[in-house]
């Protein structure tokens, strides 16, 4: 990871949700979050297993500020209609942010 900070995002969507799901996700979502200031890249996973959709999605950030940042706010506080329609249909949603304190690898 490139910067300081991170959001980490999990949560699940039901079967009949999936398609809307990744298309809002890949389409619009991690799109409109990494054209926002102080956002650097994203990364999507899926559960292995078949039978439940569960999701982590981390973004790399510039700094852990960026989260109180005024870009990241008025994106949060303004959602599109796509994700307004989505939000309500994920399960065991969590969002957190932090800080890196540690790297290894090459």
């Amino acid at each position: 990871m490139r910067g300081t900070g991170f959001l980490a995002i999990w949560s699940d969507v039901e079967a009949h949700d999936l398609t809307d799901y990744r298309h809002w996700l890949t389409r619009e979502h991690t799109t409109e979050r990494v054209t926002t200031k102080g956002f650097l890249a994203s990364r999507v996973f899926r559960a292995a297993r078949d039978d439940i959709n569960r999701f982590f999605i981390l973004y790399e950030l510039g700094t852990p500020e960026v989260l109180d940042g005024e870009a990241y706010l008025a994106r949060l506080n303004a959602p599109t209609p796509w994700s307004r329609r989505i939000m309500p249909k994920l399960g065991n949603f969590m969002r957190g942010g932090g800080v890196m304190i540690a790297r290894g690898g090459r």
